[in-house]
Order: C-alpha cells, then sequence, then structure tokens
C-alpha cells in the first residue's frame, strides 16, 4: 500500500459508495475478522481519535493538539475534523478498485486496524510500515503500464508521472536497500515492513544511497527515540500505550508510565494518563489535571484548567467568562487554527496583515489563490504548477 503524503495531513480513506439493484436482499455481515471497504474510514478516523488520548505524547505537535481537542464539545467531533484532511482520494480509489488495477484485502485491513489500535505509533506511519496494513491495498499493474497512482503498481513500483503537474505516468520500480539512488533517480522505497527508505548518503558511503529507518515499540524502562542515528540502518523506538519517551539527551529518552492525577509535571516534557492534562493551577504550580470544559457563554473561566471549548466557537473573555467567537458568517471574526469558527463553507482568512482574521467564501476552480493558503479553495488545493506563477484553486489532486 503506498501513500503520497500533504502537509500535516491526517488519514483519509473515504467510504466506497455502493450501487443497489431493485431486487432486495437480505443484508450481507461481513466476518468478524474482516473490515468492509465502506467501513474503513469511520473505524480509521476513530482510530486517529482513540490513540490521541491513548498515547499522550505520540507523534507530532499536531497529534499532541489534536489529543486536547479531541474531546472537546462543539459543532464537529473529532472523528469528522479528522475526515476534513485530504491523503487518499475515494473517488480515485473506488473505479480503480472495479477496474482491478487495485486490489482490496478485507482481512488484511482487519489486521491492520488491530495493529494501529494496539500500536503508539501514529497512525499514518502504522499504515506505511505494518505489513498488513501493506498489503490491504494493492496494484496489479506491470512495469511500465500505465497508471494515474502509485496504488496501481504491482511490488513496490511507484507511477512516475510522465508531466510536471499531472498524475498520469507509468509504473516504474523504486530503488531498494542499499541500492545507489543518486539524484532521486530512481526513488527509494517509502514504504517497507517495520520502516522505510530514504536517499541520503553516510560517513561509510558518501554516494547517495537507500538508507532504511525501522520502528520498534518498546516498553516502560526501555530506551526511546532516535536510538540509532548513524550508518545504513537507523532506529526508532517508540513507547507502548500508557508511558511516554522522557527525553533525557536530545532525542533519545526513556519510557516512563504516564503520570496520574495530581502529580507534578513540565508541559513540555512530561503526559498526564489519560485525557489528564498538565496545567497549571493558580499559583503557576504544573500538575496533572481534569481539564474543566466550559461549553456556554458566560460560563465562568477563571482558572488555568477551566477551558472554553474552542470547537463551540468560545474563548475567555477579559471577565474570566466563555464569550463567544462570531457568529460564522461572512465578514464575522473568526480563528485561523480553528476552522469551526466559520460556517460551512467559508473559511477563516488571515491573510492581510494588520486585519483581523475573518471568515470568507470559499474559492471555486479557477479562481486566483497563494500556494500557502489553500484553505481559501473550495476544494483544499491551490494549483502552482499547471501556470506557474498564477497559482488558481484545482480539484484536488488524485496522485496518491
Amino acid at each position: 500500500m503506498k501513500f503520497r503524503f500533504v502537509p500535516i495531513a491526517l488519514l483519509v480513506v473515504c467510504a466506497l459508495a455502493c450501487s443497489c439493484s431493485k431486487k432486495k436482499h437480505p443484508p450481507v455481515v461481513p466476518p468478524a475478522d474482516t473490515v468492509e471497504f465502506a467501513d474503513l474510514d469511520p473505524s480509521l478516523a476513530t482510530a486517529v481519535c482513540e490513540l490521541a488520548s491513548r498515547c499522550p505524547r505520540v507523534g507530532s505537535a499536531d497529534a499532541r493538539a489534536l489529543r486536547v481537542n479531541a474531546g472537546l464539545p462543539g459543532p464537529a467531533t473529532c472523528e469528522q475534523l479528522v475526515t476534513l484532511s485530504h491523503l487518499i482520494d475515494h473517488d480515485a480509489i473506488a473505479p480503480l478498485v472495479a477496474a482491478g488495477s487495485i486490489t482490496y484485502d478485507a482481512a488484511a485491513a482487519k489486521r491492520c486496524l488491530d495493529a494501529v489500535n494496539a500500536s503508539c505509533s501514529e497512525v499514518l506511519e502504522t499504515l506505511r510500515t505494518q505489513v498488513d496494513c501493506l498489503a490491504m491495498l494493492s496494484g496489479t499493474l506491470a512495469n511500465a503500464a500505465p497508471c494515474t497512482t502509485d496504488l496501481e503498481c504491482a511490488g513496490d513500483a511507484s507511477c512516475k508521472p510522465t508531466n510536471v503537474g499531472s498524475c498520469a505516468g507509468v509504473c516504474t520500480p523504486v530503488a531498494q536497500f542499499g541500492e545507489p539512488c543518486s539524484g532521486g533517480a530512481p526513488e527509494c522505497d517509502p514504504e517497507v515492513e517495520g520502516g522505510w527508505l530514504e536517499c541520503r548518503a553516510t560517513t561509510d558511503n558518501t554516494t547517495p544511497h537507500c538508507v532504511r529507518t525501522t520502528v520498534t515499540n518498546v516498553a516502560a524502562g526501555q530506551p526511546c527515540g532516535a536510538v540509532a542515528t548513524q550508518g545504513d540502518e537507523l532506529r526508532t523506538a517508540r513507547c507502548e500505550a500508557g508511558t511516554y519517551c522522557k527525553l533525557t539527551a536530545g532525542e533519545i529518552g526513556t519510557c516512563v508510565a504516564s503520570l496520574p492525577l495530581g502529580s507534578p509535571c513540565d508541559s513540555l516534557t512530561d503526559a498526564c494518563a489519560g485525557t489528564l492534562q498538565c496545567m497549571p493551577d493558580d499559583s503557576f504550580t504544573f500538575t496533572c489535571m481534569t481539564p474543566v470544559i466550559r461549553t456556554n457563554v458566560g460560563d465562568a473561566c477563571a482558572s488555568f484548567s477551566e477551558i472554553c471549548s474552542p470547537f463551540g466557537r468560545l474563548t475567555c473573555g477579559p471577565d474570566s467568562t466563555c464569550v463567544r467567537i462570531g457568529t460564522g458568517a461572512v465578514g464575522e471574526v473568526c480563528r485561523a487554527e480553528y476552522p469551526t469558527d466559520c460556517d460551512d463553507g467559508l473559511y477563516c482568512d488571515d491573510s492581510v496583515h494588520g486585519m483581523p482574521s475573518h471568515c470568507a467564501q470559499t474559492r471555486a476552480d479557477g479562481a486566483a489563490c497563494a500556494t500557502d493558503a489553500a484553505k481559501a479553495c473550495t476544494s483544499g488545493f491551490c494549483d502552482s504548477q499547471t501556470t506557474p506563477g498564477s497559482p488558481v484553486c484545482a480539484p484536488f489532486p488524485t496522485c496518491l
């Protein structure tokens, strides 16, 4: 299974639409050891949200922010927020599965989801490295065959575009561990069981070649982080659920148990258990505490643990009570980091320096856009390749 990533994307595999005949049939109940393609999207979205609270300090700052926000009440659930991201385009995959250039293994998908839910690695990382996740979508096209996505190419091949800005190409072999990759041609296989390959030179071999990074899950008391950073075999260790990596030197630390309620903590380096947060009290002493989520205008927010629900368009006002952020309509004030501040079909425009952020209508395909503000496009994609120097909103690319 091969993914092409977009920045700060969370996993989305849109549900497969099915057509029904007029003749009625009894519902088919899939075996418990399989996951139907139609159920893959909600199952993975749930996995992302559960990971956010199950593994306190997993992954990026975005993942940790999701953990804080996952349980906050508002107009959108955590799962709905996850599915706002574009990573896999269902509209592109569905016809390819129907045509036979991609096969879907429902049993492998179930084992993949089990692995995702048992791991403290970020979901995308597990999808790129776990053997069943790599196998649940596989291509059938041979080398040199025309293709539109890596997913169609059999084995370790990828779909190499024939023109810049185009998804159409031909299936092309990729370089494997230890093989030369000078200039990125051929590319290193980005997805191998247990890790990934990347093109780089090392102190032992100054010619660019494919170097492997392996990811393992380790228990409390074991070294974690970037535990091997030299040579051709790099290794990253992730802490298992209920623990976190307490850094001791640079990017290396030790897996320790998540801190219980009332424990002193450092908000930058420690992780509290479950949905507890490391917060200051009135004397600015940080401890693990349960945040109190305020959901109504006028609710008190005098202490640091009292949070006005940001996804409910609330913030703590100067009188220490929750106040509403705009109405969500065009022209209303908003916060760029919370897309739910604006109504459906709108986005938070923070592009004008010195002007307050405000809700604005998203732009249709063909409208001018800025490549660093793709959120202005209804599609979520600003195309700078087709017309260099004059980027325009365009359909989200189906290169996967």
